[in-house]
């Protein structure tokens, strides 16, 4: 069994993360149509969002926009989340 780490995501992507993205080709499909083009900054910041939510969390570092956490920046377990005023 292979030991699990830990690694620690940045909540805005790093310039190297954005630069490995960026110009890369890419084709999107619909069924009638394709459209072909290459990532842009914006592009590349929006993957990077959706990925960073759709990632699983153990610490709370941030709750979701619109919301705030009444438990300290990077407890355990669930977060105390309630929407902004």
């Amino acid at each position: 069994m292979s030991e699990q780490k830990t690694v620690t995501v940045p909540l805005e992507p790093t310039e190297q993360m954005l630069d490995a993205v960026i110009g890369l080709e890419y084709t999107f499909g619909s069924g009638d149509e394709d459209w072909q083009g290459e990532v842009s900054m914006s592009m590349a910041e929006e993957i990077y969002a959706l990925m960073l939510a759709a990632a699983p969390r153990t610490t709370c570092n941030v709750p979701p926009e619109g919301w705030t956490c009444s438990r300290e920046p990077g407890h355990e377990g669930p977060c105390a989340a309630s929407p902004t005023a």
